[in-house]
């Protein structure tokens, strides 16, 4: 670590390795040295080991890592991850961003599904439509949004989230069809390596926001490249479990369109969600989308009863029955009603 750093290891009095590296890069946590310019500031140090880049395409990756660079200082905004600087010694690349202390990935693993977390989950989607606002505006696509890619500056705030992880993005363009991002939330286009465009945004974002509200993505649990590609060529595999909010299943059938030209476009999307009647159901709200209610309405009514994805259900079932009548035995009746009313609330 220190080699890697150099001259630059003067810089900070505590680094801390945070467990998340890939093939080229591994992120830390590190503590400036007292100054007048910065009192014990925290930053979040992307380290690029240069030897590890030659075992690669090397001119490849460094047109990516500066890409990056100037994707991301294009796109400042405070929805947006920020980048202070980048660093660069004979031994690695190192990219200074503002500190972040956990994703959104790490959070739903350890503290479950945001369905219980309604408001915070409608902030979560305002921000990142903002973050959107300004990358489109810059003619920017991000092509892997994924949970992980979504930052907690404070882990314990989920109004602190921030757009992040921009070494995927690019400038639009029409003739888009390089395979890239990460399967599970990769568009349909881009798996089929056609031609693609800033739609494929919208598609990874639905599996994200999908991904946080249920705690699953909707090819179901435990899925893996063969089964998001016969889904993908088999739209009928398709079928996921609705979320109850009708605002919300109004935008993940949105998002979720096989067809990115039945899907929501980035302006349709950001006014949507801004909107400030979003995930309220008021009338006036809906009134304004009645097509998408109307259509939204017909799906659902379509959906099976049973979720194949969710196999789980069938054996708490089982095992609430097998309960119930045992206790039949030995409960009033009143206690009774009551444990079926809590397994019909567990099981929905």
């Amino acid at each position: 670590m220190s080699e890697l750093l150099g001259d630059f290891n003067e810089k900070y009095d505590d680094i801390f390795f945070e467990n998340k590296e890939n093939n080229i890069s591994k992120i830390y946590t590190a503590r400036y040295k007292s100054s007048d310019k910065y009192v014990s500031k925290y930053v979040t140090l992307k380290i690029i080991d240069k030897k590890k880049l030659k075992l690669g395409d090397y001119d490849y990756l460094l047109s990516q890592i500066k890409r990056e660079e100037e994707i991301t200082k294009m796109c400042k905004s405070k929805y947006i991850l920020e980048l202070y600087q980048k660093l660069e010694n004979k031994n690695a690349i190192i990219f200074e961003f503002e500190n972040y202390q956990s994703d959104l990935m790490e959070y739903i693993s350890k503290k479950g599904a945001l369905s219980d977390n309604i408001e915070s989950f409608k902030n979560i989607i305002k921000n990142i439509a903002e973050a959107l606002k300004i990358m489109n505006k810059q003619g920017i696509m991000h092509r892997d949004i994924k949970p992980s890619n979504i930052f907690l500056i404070d882990e314990e705030d989920l109004n602190s989230v921030k757009l992040g992880g921009f070494d995927c993005a690019i400038k639009i363009k029409e003739n888009n069809n390089e395979p890239i991002g990460t399967i599970i939330y990769s568009a349909p286009e881009i798996i089929k390596n056609i031609k693609y465009n800033e739609k494929c945004d919208l598609w990874s974002l639905g599996v994200t926001l999908f991904e946080l509200y249920h705690s699953y993505t909707p090819y179901g649990i435990n899925v893996d490249a063969n089964k998001i590609i016969e889904t993908i060529y088999d739209p009928d595999n398709f079928i996921f479990r609705m979320s109850g909010n009708l605002c919300l299943d109004i935008l993940f059938k949105k998002l979720l369109q096989i067809n990115p030209k039945d899907r929501m476009t980035y302006k349709e999307f950001i006014d949507y969600v801004l909107n400030d009647n979003f995930m309220k159901d008021d009338k006036p709200y809906i009134k304004k989308y009645k097509d998408l209610y109307n259509e939204v309405k017909d799906w659902i009514s379509k959906q099976p009863n049973e979720d194949p994805n969710l196999e789980i259900h069938n054996e708490d079932f089982k095992f609430f029955l097998i309960l119930i009548i045992v206790l039949m035995y030995y409960l009033p009746e009143k206690n009774i009603i009551i444990l079926f009313i809590m397994m019909k609330i567990y099981l929905t």
